[in-house]
């Protein structure tokens, strides 16, 4: 199963899909940016690489733009319960090379937590420039890679069209004056300070700590799939189409990794290890 963690229905998983499409991640990643190929089969999702090693010319190339993205709902998530909050904090940890922050005992005492996100922007390909460029281009059908997506039971091959991206979280004691997250900060600097990780600063006060890394870091995206002509490696892409409560069809061209709104997921790619149970 790539969806390990599951929450409640929140104003932060809801603006990221209803916005933008776009999937969370547990652990934020570079590597997942805008024309990154994602493979799909059920409850499989892989990483699979960029699209442009795929092509008949694999010096291909295209713009991509860029925009600041500004939320209430990103500057501060619904209240967590501690343990919840702590299992996602590790997770964003490990993308910044620091997994192994003793972090735990900043959250003695703290009972509820919620998260933010500084320096969130949005990096992304557009739809109908990129549909122009990719209809002149045609897959290498002879690339040994792309036998997920051909024959019987194939994969749905996905492409990373829009990255939402940040430098800088924090964690925010929600408890109500019970416990504070300045007691395991002492622990926490002498780990940075002797660990190499991609952590350029921590900032912390009574009530919260401020991580702050060195690059940014993908932690939701969306995806658009594609249409493959086995024969000639035609490409284009496919629009999806939903129904709405009312009976309507609404159709556009990202697609929905995740089904649940009830209970919305972090994903973790299945090409990686688990890192916590699903909750």
């Amino acid at each position: 199963m790539s969806f390990q963690i599951r929450l409640c229905r929140n104003d932060t998983t809801s603006y990221l899909r209803d916005t933008f499409k776009a999937t969370p991640l547990l652990t934020p990643e570079a590597r997942v940016k805008p024309l990154m190929v994602v493979a799909r089969r059920n409850n499989d999702v892989q990483f699979r690489g960029e699209l442009r090693f795929l092509l008949d010319d694999p010096t291909w190339s295209f713009d991509l733009r860029d925009e600041p993205v500004s939320s209430a709902s990103l500057d501060k998530t619904r209240t967590l319960d501690a343990g919840l909050g702590l299992q996602i904090l590790q997770g964003f940890l490990k993308g910044l090379n620091a997994g192994n922050a003793p972090i735990q005992a900043s959250m003695n005492g703290i009972k509820s937590l919620s998260l933010s996100f500084q320096n969130v922007r949005r990096h992304f390909a557009d739809l109908n420039e990129l549909g122009l460029a990719l209809a002149s281009r045609r897959l290498n059908v002879s690339h040994p890679s792309l036998g997920v997506f051909l024959g019987e039971d194939p994969y749905q091959m996905l492409l990373v069209s829009d990255a939402i991206v940040s430098s800088e979280f924090s964690i925010n004691n929600e408890s109500a004056g019970e416990g504070s997250l300045e007691a395991g900060v002492p622990a926490l600097h002498d780990y940075l300070a002797k660990a190499k990780t991609n952590l350029k600063r921590v900032v912390n006060t009574k009530s919260s700590i401020t991580f702050e890394g060195n690059q940014l870091l993908t932690f939701a995206f969306s995806c658009v799939r594609l249409d493959v002509d086995p024969a000639t490696g035609a490409l284009q892409i496919m629009e999806a189409v939903t129904l709405r409560g009312d009976g309507t069809q609404e159709s556009q061209p990202r697609i929905v990794l995740d089904n649940d709104l009830n209970e919305p997921g972090l994903l973790v790619f299945d090409d990686e290890p688990a890192i916590v149970e699903k909750n």
